[in-house]
């Protein structure tokens, strides 16, 4: 077996309940090490790339599916070192050029390759200026696991156009993957942060100090003792948080939405001016990400920008938020932060925002949750988790405020090789971020009899399997 490991084991295994192997890319074997710690599990190696013991069985493998070459890479890494493989693979396609909606036969050819680094950006590169800019590039991944029985394998898929392609798109079809078999694997194995704490990691636990989190318990008591309910069922805190700011609240309360969403892994937070700033400004110092809000207005110095409209709950007008093209991209995965969700009209045109320059939305964290207006049953279909400190229902015939009772936030920082914290009691689960093309549409991920003939970094419209 010719193995050699991308990179050497960290930490004392015997600080985890279990360890793995895996066969990826060393920015997603980081993500990897960060998250599956949280669940007690040591990615213990990684293998970049390898030769595997039957080669001959492994170039088939290479020549059919991505699910096949995933899978065969995961028992290769399993074979080699007898620890739970997890391994992935990707290719790049730009799709034959079409005529009023049709392939045409004189234009059948596009361009394929599995070597997205070296070879994706060179291909759209050549291929752009002569493409129409609706034609569209794929990127996809294959994410395999396997532990000598058990065999797992997800898919992401994105979508984009040739005039907005490049290689860092085929970040979103392999978080997508990555994240769906997290999920999988702990629906599967019941893997569970409390199994973390239970194991035999008493050293490991007892330098991590744990911490729980006041900010909601904080900002329910103020809600209770200054809120004043307002015609048309309308929450008012102007004395702490709309209109004059207790900034040492705010920061205890952006603090602890960072902690319930880093789990997320976003890399940037967008919000809405102006209020949606008070626990943005928190949450992002927290998290050490940029922070871009969307104006309420064109200013001077935006040229280009995504425009969308929504509804205000507590003004009854429609208005537009605006942000600069230059601030979001398609590689970003958002994290969606407001002061309230109501009615879900302003978080829905957030969505949208990041929709146009198809980032990927991970998340949606709120201060305070009107669960009267159902704006979480509003963004239920967009299937990402929704975060929201205190939960509201107004009284309109007491003029009362009702706030649901929750359990304290904990969160156990790990202090190992610059890993996050880890999450306990999260009220939402993960879920895997769409991948979404530049029409908006989702695109089905699901391509197991999906087979390309690779000849010389080409494809043919025959080979291709609609789904």
């Amino acid at each position: 077996m010719m193995l050699t490991p991308a990179s050497s084991p960290l930490g004392d295994q015997q600080e985890f309940a279990d360890a793995w192997a895996a066969a990826v890319g060393p920015r997603k074997y980081a993500e990897l090490k960060n998250a599956y710690a949280r669940l007690g599990v040591l990615i213990h190696v990684n293998f970049e790339d390898f030769a595997a013991p039957d080669a001959s069985a492994f170039a088939r493998a290479a020549d059919s599916t991505l699910s096949t070459l995933a899978a065969a890479k995961a028992r290769a890494v399993y074979m080699a070192t007898g620890l739970p493989g997890i391994s992935e693979a990707s290719d790049f396609a730009i799709e034959p050029p079409s005529l009023n909606g049709r392939v045409t036969k004189s234009r059948q050819t596009g361009y394929y390759t599995r070597a997205i680094e070296g070879e994706a950006d060179d291909m759209i590169a050549k291929v752009q200026p002569i493409s129409d800019v609706n034609r569209m590039t794929r990127f996809r991944s294959a994410v395999a696991y396997y532990d000598g029985e058990a065999e797992i394998i997800t898919h992401g898929v994105a979508a984009v156009a040739i005039e907005y392609a490049s290689a860092h798109n085929a970040s979103i079809a392999q978080s997508a993957a990555f994240d769906e078999l997290y999920r999988r694997l702990m629906r599967r194995f019941r893997l569970e942060l409390s199994s973390f704490e239970a194991a035999e990691s008493v050293r490991e636990l007892s330098r991590t100090p744990r911490r729980r989190y006041v900010g909601a318990m904080l900002l329910r008591e103020r809600i209770l003792r200054e809120g004043k309910v307002l015609s048309g069922g309308i929450l008012k805190v102007s004395s702490f948080l709309n209109h004059q700011v207790d900034a040492q609240l705010a920061m205890t309360c952006g603090e602890e939405l960072a902690a319930r969403m880093r789990h997320t892994h976003p890399n940037k937070i967008l919000t809405v001016e102006a209020t949606g700033l008070i626990p943005s400004l928190a949450l992002a110092r927290a998290l050490s990400l940029p922070l871009v809000f969307a104006r309420k207005s064109r200013p001077l110095t935006i040229s280009e920008s995504y425009q969308a409209s929504y509804r205000s709950h507590t003004k009854g007008t429609t208005s537009e938020l605006i942000v600069s093209t230059e601030y979001l991209h398609a590689s970003d995965r958002i994290l969606i932060v407001d002061d309230f969700l109501a009615g879900g009209s302003t978080c829905e045109a957030l969505f949208k925002l990041a929709r146009m320059a198809r980032a990927t939305v991970v998340g949606v964290a709120v201060l305070i949750e009107k669960t009267d207006d159902a704006g979480r049953a509003f963004l239920s279909g967009y299937e990402i988790p929704v975060v929201s400190l205190a939960k509201v229902s107004i009284n309109r015939l007491e003029q009362r405020v009702d706030i649901a009772e929750e359990e304290p936030f904990e969160d156990v920082a790990v202090d190992m090789d610059g890993m996050d914290s880890v999450d306990a009691g999260t009220e939402s689960s993960l879920t895997s971020a769409a991948a979404v093309d530049g029409y908006g549409r989702q695109l089905a991920d699901d391509y197991d009899d999906d087979e390309q003939s690779v000849d010389g970094g080409r494809w043919t419209e025959d080979d291709e399997v609609s789904h």
